[in-house]
């Protein structure tokens, strides 16, 4: 039987070449240092642009909005609920941005700290965005369907103002100037951003190619 080496002549500690380089700590391979480990990245990643719609976020985002309405129940939440109801049966993608400003609306509008008029105005405004982006990024029929929202909205958002400037007449004269005001300004504000976006994408379109 060949003799058991003690710790003094074993090789444990001993340095792996004649040069004296020092062993690597256990577990660490020699070489270069390794590279520090990366995030996994998202399953469903979302488009930098929040007014492009994301077909993987679809049924998502329209679910949400649909709890938010039964969860806030107003007459504006119930347009949108249904209009919502409907668009996600059709499949008809929504954008990150105009996700969030339904869900405000609807919760703005139940606590009583927004008008109906001015979320129907803030929908269009929004939708306005989107129809832009989509059109400059080839989705015609996304784009469509956004302008379909950008009028129907707006149609929507007049004729509920008027409604709300007679029910305003008839409970308090200084509410009758006010709320009107604020919807009509919210959406002068949005039409003017929007004409500027519009017009610079035109200029784009018509500048020659290189």
């Amino acid at each position: 039987m060949a003799p058991v080496s003690s710790p003094a002549n074993s090789n444990f500690n001993r340095p792996s070449s004649s040069q004296g380089t020092k062993p690597s700590p256990a577990g660490v391979q020699g070489g270069a240092p390794a590279a520090p480990p990366q995030p996994a990245p998202s399953a469903t990643p979302g488009p930098a642009n929040c007014h492009l719609a994301d077909s993987f976020q679809t049924d998502n985002l329209r679910t949400q909005i649909l709890k938010q309405a039964e969860n806030n129940p107003s007459v504006y939440g119930a347009l949108a609920g249904g209009v919502d109801n409907m668009l996600k049966a059709m499949h008809v993608g929504i954008s990150a941005c105009s996700f969030d400003t339904v869900m405000d609306n609807i919760a703005q509008v139940k606590a009583g700290k927004m008008s109906q008029s001015t979320a129907h105005f803030n929908e269009a405004g929004t939708f306005a965005q989107d129809a832009f982006q989509s059109f400059a990024n080839g989705k015609y029929g996304q784009g469509a369907v956004e302008a379909i929202g950008v009028g129907l909205n707006s149609v929507m958002g007049v004729g509920v103002l008027g409604v709300e400037a007679v029910s305003s007449v008839l409970r308090d004269p200084v509410a009758a100037v006010k709320a009107p005001g604020e919807a009509l300004a919210n959406g002068a504000n949005y039409v003017a951003k929007e004409s500027v976006n519009i017009e610079m994408w035109l200029r784009s379109m018509a500048r020659p190619k290189p």
